[in-house]
């Protein structure tokens, strides 16, 4: 009985074990899909800023209508925003390829807007507009948002490393849990089996010593006595045994 509740203690002690370990890779899951879906909601905003504020203010060179100006100011604020929420999230996330990569992209953005986007926009708002359209000055726009864009680009790669690495990560952790939990578990199964193999072998060893002493007292030798045995019951059947050869040997 101690052996039993000792093994049955285990096997509990495994299952509350392995219901940890899930709950915890599920908590962890979870952070990881939803710091993963910001992370790539942050990037996305990037660059639909930046898109907006280069639709904005090439709108406002082609037109002259200030209208334009809304997008590109708009953009302007999202693209600071984000980049601040996204320097939080890269704060306490373990996205080291994606932090890396971040630099880059603010130093290509700001050159964009500081050497191309303010130009043009004090360059319009002075009256030069031809100047603003020339093809040279339209040429250095673009070639600044080009390296924006591939700069971008190798962000978003970063990103997706980052989060393809997180889920490596939990599943690798699943599948020690769930290692861990299967070698515990047929540890726990062996020593119960070993435990009733010894149980099972011990009950027959018994029931052999009553069943060769109750032979031989059918045998008329009533000097026969039953030892002491390991079960409670059978040691009291063994001493009824005894009992009864006493009389009959009398």
């Amino acid at each position: 009985r101690t052996r039993l509740f000792f093994n049955m203690g285990l096997l509990l002690v495994v299952l509350i074990i392995r219901l940890s370990m899930s709950i915890f890779t599920s908590v962890l899951q979870h952070n990881v899909s939803i710091n993963s879906l910001t992370l790539r909601d942050d990037i996305n905003g990037l660059q639909s800023a930046m898109i907006d504020q280069e639709t904005g203010i090439r709108g406002y060179i082609v037109t002259a209508n200030t209208v334009f100006l809304e997008p590109f100011n708009r953009g302007h604020e999202q693209y600071l925003a984000t980049l601040g929420h996204l320097h939080e999230l890269l704060g306490v996330n373990n996205f080291s390829n994606t932090r890396a990569a971040l630099p880059e992209v603010e130093i290509q953005a700001d050159t964009w807007y500081q050497n191309y986007a303010r130009v043009q926009l004090a360059n319009m708002q002075n009256g030069q507009r031809a100047l603003a359209l020339l093809e040279n000055t339209i040429q250095q726009g673009k070639m600044l948002f080009d390296r924006y864009r591939l700069v971008a680009t190798h962000l978003q790669d970063a990103s997706h490393l980052d989060v393809e690495q997180q889920q490596n990560w939990i599943d690798a952790l699943n599948f020690v849990a769930t290692s861990v939990s299967l070698v515990l578990s047929l540890l726990v199964i062996l020593l119960l089996w070993r435990m009733f193999t010894h149980f099972a072998h011990s009950l027959y060893r018994q029931l052999a010593i009553l069943e060769d002493t109750s032979n031989s007292l059918g045998e008329g030798n009533f000097s026969t006595r039953v030892p002491e045995l390991e079960s409670l019951e059978l040691s009291q059947l063994g001493k009824t045994f005894n009992a009864m050869a006493i009389a009959l040997q009398q």
